[in-house]
């Protein structure tokens, strides 16, 4: 049985975009996470939901594959209203994150898509393989995307946004992102 959309607590009321509760491919805030990849890339990769044998035995969206060159992402609006939401009352996003990937520290950056553009804005990190860590990433860290990279204006306004994407970039490498938790925090 699938619950209505009204059943779905939302993102700034909660702080929680996804704790992995609601069955995959849903969100805690009733969004559905989805997969996708550079269109001109030979990448490969797949998003599925998994039960942590570390973390708690928390469940997880795990994105796996292989990047030849481009991206490939797990993405999700969020609000199921298809309206942005005002994040304006939190300091940032927070994501309990894991990487099983062959390298030692990895790359990945989370992308905000706003009511104001095309573009979205990015945050990066990179992380030590084979343990969780929580990754804090304030507003100010997300920098507005050109064709060419990233720009220096950061996200001054948190108050339109529509799309939060796990992103996993680069060439020839293999790829394993498992996260667990996504919320805003204060």
């Amino acid at each position: 049985m699938r619950k209505l959309p009204s059943a779905f607590k939302s993102c700034v009321e909660s702080g929680v975009l996804d704790d992995m509760t609601e069955a995959f491919p849903f969100s805690t805030c009733g969004t559905k996470w989805v997969g996708k990849s550079d269109m001109a890339s030979m990448s490969s990769g797949s998003v599925s939901r998994e039960q942590s044998k570390g973390n708690n035995n928390n469940n997880m969206n795990v994105l796996r594959g292989f990047l030849q060159k481009g991206f490939f992402a797990n993405d999700n609006d969020l609000a199921n209203t298809g309206q942005p939401v005002d994040a304006t009352r939190f300091a940032g996003v927070e994501l309990q994150v894991l990487t099983n990937g062959p390298e030692d520290a990895c790359p990945f950056h989370v992308d905000l898509k706003t009511n104001n553009g095309p573009r979205p804005y990015r945050a990066s990190f990179a992380l030590q393989r084979g343990e969780w860590h929580t990754v804090r990433l304030p507003w100010s860290q997300f920098l507005a995307t050109s064709s060419s990279g990233t720009t220096d204006n950061s996200l001054k306004d948190a108050s339109q946004l529509q799309r939060i994407g796990i992103i996993a970039t680069g060439n020839d490498r293999k790829v394993h992102l498992a996260l667990s938790n996504l919320r805003f925090y204060k």
